[in-house]
């Protein structure tokens, strides 16, 4: 009878044990029992937990560890979590964290923001806002600008010499400068530059302007041949014509040349137009003949 009772006890106690673990384990110094959301539950007011404490070299040789696995890093003093396959440094004073928006990783030396794998110092997946200076300080250093993963154009400083511009390969890009929302300077990979607008040489004397208001080639019917496309041309007789040209005015310099030796040209600004003359020093007449000229602004 004995032996009945305290093999029905065993079996029960056996039986309970097994719900108790089922339905999470409490360590605890006040018999409280587990929460039901936990496997193990740890309570104490005066005690803590201690995780495996190991060294890098040690943590490095844990065959397969799984994702989730904590352990305390005796090399660092920190706490590491294996996540994503790779140590990550749980937080501390040392550490950042992230916002709620987007995550930020250390792994060794490199810091992702919004990347569990930075491959630089600091990659960042996303746009970088700073109202404060950006110093760049390195013999060479570049700023290079990708698209789609090639690269595309680029800063650089090389030695005492800054250089900008498209990359080898970029065979289509210009390099074009804005100003006011204006396309104002272009340069093109065949080492073309268009200017909108005008170049002056600064001198003692006043200015000097380089680029011209217009210039084209003009056939003795009046028709334009070639030139800058801002122009129009009327044929106004034998001999005589008018550019018409914004920006001209009676301080304008014009340099007109025709294609014969024995044609004189002749050439005066007003505003808006130049007047030409062609004339023939055989026969003294106007004549009609292939006019090229160059205008500039005052």
């Amino acid at each position: 009878m004995k032996t009945q009772f305290f093999l029905i006890l065993v079996v029960s106690l056996m039986i309970l044990n097994d719900q108790n673990f089922a339905q999470g384990v409490a360590i605890s110094n006040d018999n409280s029992n587990p929460d039901p959301s936990a496997m193990l539950d740890v309570k104490s007011i005066n005690r803590g937990l201690l995780i495996p404490s190991v060294t890098t070299a040690q943590r490095d040789a844990i065959v397969s560890p799984a994702e989730g696995l904590i352990i305390y890093n005796t090399t660092t003093s920190d706490i590491n979590q294996r996540q994503n396959g790779n140590w990550m440094f749980l937080l501390n004073n040392d550490y950042w964290v992230g916002g709620g928006t987007g995550w930020m990783f250390n792994i060794g030396d490199n810091i992702g923001i919004n990347t569990a794998g930075p491959s630089e110092r600091l990659d960042v997946n996303g746009n970088i806002r700073t109202t404060g200076s950006m110093n760049i300080d390195n013999t060479s250093a570049i700023l290079q600008f990708k698209s789609g993963g090639i690269n595309t154009g680029f800063v650089q400083l090389s030695g005492e010499n800054l250089r900008l511009g498209t990359n080898s390969g970029n065979t289509n890009g210009n390099v074009v400068v804005r100003l006011n929302g204006d396309d104002r300077i272009t340069f093109s990979p065949s080492g073309d530059i268009d200017v909108e607008g005008k170049i002056t040489n600064v001198s003692e004397t006043g200015n000097a302007p380089l680029t011209p208001l217009c210039y084209g080639k003009i056939n003795p019917a009046g028709l334009i041949v070639s030139g800058t496309g801002n122009f129009s041309v009327i044929r106004q007789g034998e001999g005589t014509y008018r550019i018409y040209c914004s920006g001209i005015n009676s301080g304008s310099l014009v340099v007109a040349t025709g294609h014969a030796s024995n044609v004189n040209v002749g050439a005066s600004c007003d505003n808006g137009f130049i007047q030409v003359y062609t004339y023939n020093i055989v026969t003294e007449l106007n004549t009609d003949s292939f006019i090229q000229f160059v205008a500039y602004a005052p």
